[in-house]
Formats: structure tokens, sequence, C-alpha cells
């Protein structure tokens, strides 16, 4: 005969409690990456615009060479957390491989960014777009699903723009669409 294991609801609750608990702490980390990702790319918009204004250097597109210190960050960052006992679920793949498919399409870009003019900055958008509205349904966080609203607006926008202008609006796009959502993010789980 099979005896029942019962919880009683005292029980019941802390495992709840636990489960919530755990679920903020991995949201929370998820915050560093639009923090991290939202700082270095402001920075690269913010040299590639100075560069571009004030003919500092032949190639300001060179600016965006600071996004291997985000790479870099990442990878280390990603390293400590895998050796967390955290598992690893299948939404945490999704979130993962929406974000690897990001970084692959923003490679081919970078690689035949000579086919663009050196202006692909609507393509880009429209990638980080998807990706953190896609990060913002699994993290069921609505600021970053705006982010990736505010991604796709931007990306629009940039059509009627000049160059020099698409760099300048570039930079509150981000920091609406990557970092305010990431301080959203992190402050929610403080």
């Amino acid at each position: 005969m099979e005896t029942k294991n019962e919880l009683s609801p005292k029980e019941s609750l802390k495992i709840i409690n636990n489960m919530i608990e755990a679920s903020k702490g991995k949201i929370r980390k998820n915050a560093f990456y639009f923090l991290l990702w939202g700082w270095i790319t402001l920075l690269a918009c913010l040299l590639h615009y100075i560069f571009f204004k004030f003919n500092i250097i032949e190639k300001p597109y060179r600016a965006w060479l600071v996004v291997i210190i985000g790479v870099i960050l990442t990878f280390a960052y990603n390293f400590k957390r895998s050796k967390d006992d955290e598992p690893f679920t299948h939404l945490n793949k999704i979130l993962a491989f929406s974000w690897l498919g990001f970084f692959i399409s923003y490679l081919i870009i970078i690689y035949f960014l000579k086919e663009f003019n050196y202006r692909a900055i609507q393509l880009i958008f429209i990638l980080a777009g998807n990706a953190t509205f896609i990060s913002g349904i699994i993290l069921k966080f609505k600021p970053v699903l705006f982010g990736g609203i505010i991604f796709w607006i931007g990306a629009i926008l940039s059509f009627y723009l000049s160059y020099e202008n698409q760099l300048l609006m570039s930079m509150p796009i981000i920091i609406l669409g990557y970092l305010v959502p990431g301080y959203l993010l992190k402050q929610n789980n403080d």
C-alpha cells in the first residue's frame, strides 16, 4: 500500500515562496545583460557620432569595436553563472538562443557592412527589437517588451533621417530600449 506524502499548508507556502524568490533571482541576473549592452552600445553610438561629426578618424564606425568588451564580459559572466547550481530551463534556452540568433545576425551584418555602405542601423535595431521583445515575453516583464517595440520604432524612424541624425537618434533609442528596462528589471527585484 502506497503512502502519500502530503504537505502541510505551511510547507506548501514555503515551497511556493522559495520558487518565487528563485525566479526573482533569475530575472535580476538578466538585468545585467540589458545594462551591460545598453551602456556598451550607448558608448559606441556616442563615439561613432563624435568620430563622424568631428572627422576624428577616417572610419568612424570603428567605434563599434567597443562591443568586443561586451562580448568578453558576457562570456565571463556566463561562465561564472554556469558554475551556479541553477537549472537551465526551456525558457532559459529560448532566451539564450534568441540572443545568440541576434549576435550571429549582427556578425553577418558587420562582416558585410561595406555592402550596406557602412549604414545598417535599421537592421540592427530590427534584430535588437526582436530579441528584446521575445525577452520581455519570456521574462514576463512589460518594460523589456516595450523596449523591443522602442527599437522597432527607432528602426522605422531611422529610414527617414540623415546618417548623422540616425546616430543621434540611436542614443535615446538605446536608453529607452535597453537601459530603462534594464534598470527597472534590476529595481523590480531589489
